[in-house]
């Protein structure tokens, strides 16, 4: 090679690594302009992406509130709130860190709209401790609002806390009373009645004398007097009627065997609701009570409705006072406060009850005497009470036309156990699981529970194992109970709440009946007595009480030994036709009005 074109070569290497170094120099460049264009645009997306997160968060929170408050918030200290509770209700964890500065607010008003908030969102979360503790903070700061209500009950519905939304309905009654609105008061207070049988489905009842004191003191100031008048040729009775609009009511029932049986010749009887007319006669069931004591020759007195619930219960009580009565007879003086309101009215110069059940549901202590069906109810009466049996008769032709066993899904040749009562009465763990050993027994047995639904027993899937559970039928409440109990072969009692009429009705139709007896000793409880003793004594068909090992025994010789089965259920049938005759409790109960207008 000649020195030039080595010098040449020298040129163009160098020249290549030149433009080399400058590509790479270059290169160097473009990279860094794209990493910083690059991490800018990723910057951009995650702000975005951040962005687009919290709205929906705090799109997701704002849709499932309850609680809509806010308001007594400033709008600076609510923007900067309203983040972290998105985040909350989103499952985050907020340090307290950034809560206190809100709720250290001066303000009680706002702190209290604050605690509403956060309760709202860990509600949301499902952290249900946690939402209990600022919704009782809120609860207390702002003086039982009751904007809070829903919030409140459905945190502690959650946790199954009856006695903190009992404390709540009764916290707002009073709250309303010192306003002087009767109207939410009663409602408030009946909502306090009923929480049990509403959220645990227990029949548990109790009195709370500052609850009937402050109905007493409203109703105080509207009584009008009624002086005692001489009773002359004739008692003036008015009844005022109690489940006009429920399905298949014991109550209604019995208060139309007083329709059927008073002696005309010596009681002016009437008959009052509290329920307005609008709503009774909207109502199919209703529609029927009503047919049938226009039958027996009686028009239902019913309030129309005044648009305000006190102004409908004072026109009512004026009109029980325009038809004179010598009493005033309640049916469930406490089973709703509207009745305990007229009772409190005292529209007559005596005030009775009939006790049919829990004296805190039946019993109100203002009353001047009450008349009780059964002894344990009558041994913890709060007033004075007379026993007077009833025995309601259920002749064969009402039972002329029986559900058939294919109707109900059943084999003919299975021996059937039947069950009967509202779905709170079924309860109990060891009676179910009492029926699951005897189903297992006895492959052809069948158990039907009438007046229950299976998803009205929450541990039902627990007890009730697939072995089983094919020929277990739960009916839901019906009204032709009286139509079923002829496919049964045996009716178990139902624990521990027992039954009444559902005794009575099995003993019409021949079928024996297996119960539990009752506990006399212990004070009353609805949710742990049975009146079977009432009805039949037979030591061969009752057990000591939680006994069901016995229980079974008895159940199970049943089963297997069809002739002893008949055998029993004859006598329970002729021990019914030997006492049955309403006509005589009704002639207990004229004895008592006797002599309770010559002594009160």
């Amino acid at each position: 090679m000649s020195k030039l074109s080595k010098i040449t070569e020298t040129i163009l290497k160098r020249l290549s690594l030149f433009h080399w170094s400058q590509s790479l120099r270059y290169r160097r460049t473009q990279l860094r302009q794209l990493y910083r264009t690059n991490v800018s645009s990723f910057w951009n997306s995650t702000q975005q992406l951040n962005s687009d997160s919290n709205f929906i968060r705090k799109r997701v929170w704002s849709s499932n509130r309850t609680y809509l408050g806010g308001s007594r918030l400033r709008a600076e200290e609510l923007s900067k709130l309203e983040p972290l509770l998105a985040e909350i209700a989103s499952g985050q964890n907020v340090g307290q860190e950034k809560l206190l500065p809100f709720l250290c607010l001066e303000h009680k008003a706002e702190r209290a709209e604050v605690n509403a908030l956060l309760a709202d969102a860990f509600f949301q979360q499902q952290s249900l401790t946690q939402a209990a503790n600022f919704v009782k903070r809120a609860w207390l700061l702002s003086e039982f609002s009751p904007e809070l209500l829903d919030l409140y009950l459905k945190i502690f519905t959650s946790l199954n806390d009856v006695d903190n939304i009992r404390a709540a309905y009764k916290r707002l009654g009073l709250e309303a009373a010192k306003r002087g609105d009767i109207s939410a008061t009663i409602q408030y207070f009946t909502k306090w009645q009923w929480t049990y049988h509403l959220l645990l489905n227990l029949d548990h009842y109790e009195y709370d004398f500052d609850i009937l004191d402050c109905i007493d003191n409203l109703a105080g100031p509207l009584r009008v007097p009624m002086p005692r008048k001489p009773v002359g040729d004739k008692i003036r009775l008015a009844y005022l009627l109690r489940g006009m609009m429920d399905t298949n009511s014991n109550l209604i029932q019995i208060s139309l065997e007083f329709a059927r049986h008073h002696d005309r010749s010596r009681y002016d009887v009437t008959f009052f609701t509290a329920e307005t007319e609008q709503l009774v006669n909207g109502s199919d069931q209703g529609l029927q009570y009503l047919r049938a004591f226009k039958e027996l020759g009686y028009e239902i007195q019913m309030p129309s409705d005044k648009g305000d619930l006190a102004e409908t219960l004072l026109a009512q009580a004026q009109s029980i006072r325009e038809s004179d009565p010598h009493i005033f007879v309640t049916s469930a003086a406490l089973g709703d406060f509207s009745h305990y309101f007229l009772a409190s009215l005292r529209p007559a110069p005596i005030v009775m009850g009939i006790v049919q059940g829990p004296p805190a549901q039946f019993a109100a202590p203002l009353l001047d005497w009450c008349i009780s069906w059964t002894k344990h109810p009558l041994l913890d009466c709060p007033t004075n009470c007379s026993w007077v049996e009833i025995k309601l008769d259920y002749p064969a032709e009402e039972i002329a036309n029986p559900v058939s066993r294919k109707a109900l899904d059943l084999p003919e040749e299975a021996c059937v156990l039947l069950s009967g009562g509202r779905h709170v009465k079924f309860q109990s763990r060891e009676f179910w699981q009492a029926i699951v050993d005897l189903l297992r027994e006895h492959p052809h047995a069948y158990f039907v529970a009438c007046g229950v639904k299976e998803s009205e027993v929450p541990f039902f899937a627990e007890v009730v194992t697939d072995e089983v559970k094919s020929r277990v039928r739960r009916l839901g409440w019906r009204q032709d109970f009286l139509q079923i109990v002829p496919s049964a072969d045996i009716l178990l009692d139902t624990y521990p709440n027992g039954g009444g009429q559902t005794i009575v009705q099995a003993m019409a139709s021949g079928v024996p009946v297996v119960a539990h007896r009752n506990d006399f000793l212990r004070l009353f409880t609805q949710t742990e007595w049975s009146p079977v003793e009432d009805f039949i004594r037979d030591p061969e068909l009752l057990v000591e009480r939680g006994d069901f090992v016995r229980f079974k025994e008895i159940v199970s010789r049943l089963i297997e030994d069809e002739a002893y089965r008949k055998a029993l259920g004859e006598r329970c049938r002729e021990e019914h036709v030997r006492v049955a005759d309403p006509s005589k409790a009704i002639r207990g109960c004229e004895a008592v009005y006797e002599r309770v207008v010559k002594v009160v």
